[in-house]
């Protein structure tokens, strides 16, 4: 088998955000990000060099790739002076204990925070610490969390980062009055993000509804918390045909917030 073209993991505990395949490539910082190109940026795949640290392990062999996570092995690689062993013991969902995530939480690898971040056994308490992370990576982890307590989405909400702030608008653990906040932003793929939530308000999709930006309309469309009543207005009113198609078919299969290219 050729790992350079394989995911890194089968798991895929963090969503599509952290599967390492040759397709991959390293992203520049997000603060590198030129002005009037905001609503170009890749929101899929940002963790450029968190990936490679990651897949270098996997590549050499420092990972215990082959193993089965037991709860008595995640907590004895916890534990461990390989770097490469804490990454594995953050990275598996299931296996390693809450209280062995809190531990890994405080770790000096910033990547085992970012893999604890994604984990979705991480409590609520380490998660809320590790969005204070000074990596903008882990952030990013935290926001995406479904786990992560809702006035922690609210204060990553205003963080510099387009990216953090797309993963705060998809949560659908993000409070009502941070997802109506969020759908007045200037970046499209924030709108579009706040129209997929379910946890977004009627009276907000109403609004976005009626949105500059198709992509925005066509996630209200599928939004499957929609009204009957808004989703029959736009199959039948909307000037866009893509809309009109999304709101009398059901959304693809694969399909994630940004990939136009389905229509």
């Amino acid at each position: 088998m050729d790992i350079t073209r394989e995911p890194f993991s089968s798991f895929d505990p963090v969503g599509e955000n952290l599967r390492l395949s040759a397709y991959s490539s390293p992203y520049s910082s997000i603060y590198d990000i030129k002005p009037g190109l905001e609503n170009n940026i890749d929101f899929h795949n940002p963790l450029g060099p968190v990936r490679e640290q990651v897949f270098m392990d996997y590549k050499s062999g420092a990972s215990p790739k082959d193993l089965i996570l037991t709860g008595d092995l995640a907590e004895l690689y916890a534990n461990s002076e390989n770097t490469a062993a804490r990454r594995f013991a953050a990275l598996i969902p299931g296996d390693a204990s809450p209280q062995t995530l809190e531990q890994l939480s405080g770790d000096p690898d910033y990547v085992v925070r970012v893999l604890v971040a994604g984990n979705r056994t991480t409590p609520p308490d380490a998660l809320a610490r590790l969005a204070q992370d000074e990596h903008w990576e882990t952030k990013y982890m935290v926001a995406q969390n479904p786990h992560t307590p809702g006035n922690t989405l609210s204060d990553l909400s205003f963080f510099a980062s387009p990216y953090v702030r797309f993963n705060v608008a998809k949560n659908p653990s993000t409070p009502a009055e941070t997802l109506t906040a969020l759908a007045k932003s200037n970046l499209y793929l924030t709108r579009e993000a706040v129209a997929h939530n379910s946890a977004t308000p009627p009276e907000v999709l109403s609004v976005l509804a009626q949105d500059k930006d198709w992509s925005v309309r066509k996630e209200v469309a599928w939004n499957p918390v929609v009204s009957d009543d808004l989703r029959m207005r736009l199959a039948s009113e909307d000037p866009d045909e893509r809309v009109r198609y999304a709101a009398t078919h059901e959304r693809p299969d694969g399909y994630f917030i940004g990939d136009e290219h389905h229509f």
